[in-house]
């Protein structure tokens, strides 16, 4: 039996325009375990905290919000997942982060994805482009597979 892995790492700067502790008061807020409920009340109770959840495919997984580490540092938030964590949760916590304290910002996440066994299309990553309004992502079987096609270096 293989195990597969997503990992990534990343700091979410502090904006200048805000108090810190006004950005660590919302994080504190919003990244709080949601309370025993139904998909749907996930979702609402989430919204109801003001994080934008229409990028997230899989609401029974709100469940486990947040799915993914994260602490302060001096710099902002650091991000991370170490084994399987949720980027549709991550990148849903940072657009709504974003819309409320940095809207003209950009983040970019990279993560990797990898199996403890050598297996034939098991490895590989991406990247997730995060604004205040859009989250875009780019995975590199994707990228690989347009230059394959033409469709990337034409």
């Amino acid at each position: 039996m293989a195990n597969m892995y997503r990992q990534w790492s990343d700091v979410i700067p502090w904006s200048e325009a805000h108090p810190i502790a006004e950005q660590k008061a919302w994080v504190h807020r919003v990244l709080r375990p949601v309370d025993d409920a139904s998909d749907e009340d996930y979702g609402n109770e989430l919204e109801g905290r003001g994080i934008v959840l229409s990028d997230v495919s899989d609401l029974t997984a709100l469940m486990y919000w947040p799915a993914f580490e994260c602490s302060f540092v001096e710099d902002g938030l650091w991000v991370r997942s170490e084994e399987a964590g949720d980027l549709e949760h991550l990148a849903a916590f940072v657009r709504s982060y974003l819309a409320t304290f940095d809207p003209s910002r950009l983040i970019c996440i990279q993560w990797a994805d990898w199996c403890d066994r050598l297996r034939a299309g098991e490895f590989g990553g991406g990247v997730v482009v995060i604004a205040a309004n859009v989250v875009k992502w780019a995975s590199t079987r994707r990228v690989a597979d347009d230059i394959v096609a033409g469709r990337y270096l034409a």
